[in-house]
């Protein structure tokens, strides 16, 4: 897998696909075989960058930061120098979740590089709910000691199963997790990651930063989820000129690892209407 040089870190890189329609990613881990795979082969054919963002590190946080963690602006920043370095302009962007905050930085930040976004469950969470509820990452880790409920905090990511074969898949991908949340090292476990756009302390700065996108936007979530409700991602509608956004009915967090065909059949809907 090759790699490229940004600020301090060394970030690997996936590229899927040669198509015309440039599509970039950047996420902690990305699942084989997902919708961006997906999205490289006929009859979409995009030309798609999977960014690994940099590792989580606790002595990577700055002095100060224990209060008002800094990881998005600093992924955020990492993913525009990495798109330049390889030459990228006038991409789609998108992200699952955390890479999909990612997504509002760089289209607030650098709007000139993005030509859209597809931001999935992924959206600055407001200010005033923050107090006391930890994200769907904190709530894993806390309970890495506590089987039953760690379980049941990952199954909460899922949709509800309607049928044996969606059952089966979702059954083996919350092992999956299970396992991936009991490796993490401890000290990347540690690791708070706080919010988007953190400088902005009220419900009011954060929308007002928001409303200043004015790219193609198209926003996916699930109705069950916990940590990314309807209601953030309808509020976060609001904010954003000619946003779309879907919601399915049957599903929750972890939307595109459950269902990846949903989120393409959005995603190529999106794209033909860019042309």
């Amino acid at each position: 897998m090759p790699s490229l040089s940004v600020n301090d870190a060394e970030l690997a890189y996936t590229e899927y696909g040669s198509g015309p329609r440039l599509v970039v990613s950047a996420q902690q881990e990305f699942t084989p075989g997902g919708y961006l795979e997906l999205l490289a082969q006929p009859p979409i054919n995009c030309h798609v960058f999977a960014i690994r963002l940099r590792r989580l590190r606790k002595q990577d946080e700055a002095v100060g930061e224990e209060q008002t963690p800094r990881w998005y602006p600093r992924w955020a920043d990492d993913v525009y120098r990495a798109t330049q370095v390889l030459g990228l302009t006038h991409f789609v962007y998108t992200g699952v979740s955390h890479g999909g905050v990612i997504g509002w930085h760089l289209a607030v930040e650098h709007p000139d590089v993005l030509r859209g976004l597809v931001s999935i469950v992924g959206v600055p969470p407001p200010r005033s709910r923050r107090t006391g509820v930890l994200s769907g990452r904190a709530s894993q880790m806390a309970a890495r000691g506590d089987p039953d409920t760690l379980r049941a905090n990952i199954e909460r990511l899922f949709g509800p199963p309607r049928d044996p074969e969606r059952l089966a898949r979702r059954d083996a991908l919350v092992e999956e997790r299970l396992e991936r949340v009991l490796h993490t090292p401890p000290e990347e476990a540690a690791v708070n990651l706080g919010i988007g756009f953190p400088d902005a302390t009220t419900d009011a700065e954060l929308l007002s930063l928001l409303g200043q996108v004015r790219l193609p936007t198209l926003l996916l979530g699930g109705l069950h989820d916990p940590w990314v409700t309807p209601e953030n991602l309808l509020e976060t509608t609001r904010a954003v000129q000619s946003a779309k956004l879907v919601i399915f009915e049957d599903e929750s967090h972890l939307l595109a690892l459950e269902s990846p065909t949903k989120v393409v059949e959005e995603f190529r809907l999106f794209l033909d209407r860019l042309r």
